[in-house]
């Protein structure tokens, strides 16, 4: 029985040594490169592994237009491109909101949701039977994160969630500071 707890102790020990270097490998990331694109590549890449998750798409969220902004996909480690703006969305409008003030991951079955379903399909040209929804905040900022995988479901204990919101939520944090950068290189008058 001692032993039983032992293991245990050191499997959570192994849990939070794996968690500390992944967003310490993120802190050095952020600080390392300079382009938006690469750094939400590093995040996403972390996101896939450590997750288990094959396909990814993120961005940002317009409130007054509903609109997806800032938009990179990924499939199979892969970023397949950046959206800078997209036409306005129905899931946004009629599913994101409630996503925000539930503020959890929410695992659908292909099917359940036929606004992001379409949104899914028109983003992937690839097979899936389910996916991740993470509805991301950051300040006053609004944004989303689609994990897919064609084989498994969602089996997330709390550390999970954690984990995968302290990940998740660096990628708002990119962007913001992306913007940041980009406004203090160009001066009002220019």
């Amino acid at each position: 029985e001692q032993l039983k707890e032992k293991e245990e102790f050191i499997k959570k020990l192994d849990r939070k040594l794996y968690e500390t270097s992944l967003m310490f490998e993120l802190a050095q990331g952020m600080n390392f490169f300079k382009e938006l694109t690469d750094i939400l590549n590093l995040i996403l890449t972390k996101i896939e592994d450590a997750f288990a998750f094959t396909h990814s798409v993120t961005g940002m969220i317009d409130r007054e237009t509903n609109n997806i902004q800032t938009a990179i996909v990924r499939q199979s480690g892969a970023t397949l491109g950046k959206v800078t703006r997209s036409p306005q969305n129905d899931w946004v409008k009629s599913f994101y909101m409630k996503a925000v003030a539930v503020g959890e991951p929410c695992f659908f079955q292909k099917g359940d949701n036929a606004h992001i379903d379409a949104y899914i399909r028109q983003v992937f040209t690839v097979q899936y039977s389910n996916y991740l929804f993470v509805p991301l905040i950051h300040k006053e900022e609004f944004g989303f994160l689609i994990l897919l995988d064609a084989t498994q479901a969602w089996r997330g204990d709390d550390d999970d969630l954690s984990l995968l919101f302290g990940i998740a939520n660096q990628l708002l944090l990119a962007i913001d500071n992306n913007r940041l950068y980009e406004e203090s290189m160009v001066d009002s008058l220019t």
